[in-house]
């Protein structure tokens, strides 16, 4: 069975993402629609974000680091974070052969063929 997509794979790397988000917010005493401003989003996508109801983005990550003059930390926990998500998707045996799929050259993909009609008519066979 494959694994469920959506925006409840969170991680400990969202939620030190949005801790620390609301510690800078709080300590520059900005509201979320003077922060959506002025990073051009809507206060509803912050919101949802701050709520753990949507991942942040690598481009929220990037815009926060600009305007709080970070030095790059929302991104460093953000790529974290995309890290984790993906390595969830990826069953723990397998996790070894995405890897070598990257420094692959080459990759096969051998699959069961059925070619219809090949045998019919009303040939016996003897038992």
């Amino acid at each position: 069975m494959a694994p469920k997509r959506g925006n409840n794979e969170r991680t400990a790397y969202q939620e030190v993402f949005v801790v620390e988000l609301r510690a800078r917010r709080n300590s520059e005493n900005l509201s979320r629609n003077k922060l959506a401003q002025a990073l051009g989003c809507t206060p509803q996508w912050l919101a949802k974000v701050e709520n753990l109801e949507k991942p942040p983005s690598e481009g929220l990550a990037a815009d926060l680091d600009t305007y709080f003059a970070c030095d790059g930390m929302f991104h460093r926990i953000w790529v974290n974070h995309a890290q984790a998500r993906r390595d969830n998707l990826i069953p723990t045996g397998f996790r070894p052969l995405a890897e070598m799929e990257k420094d692959a050259e080459e990759i096969s993909i051998y699959e069961p063929l059925l070619v219809t009609g090949l045998v019919q008519g009303t040939v016996r066979f003897p038992v």
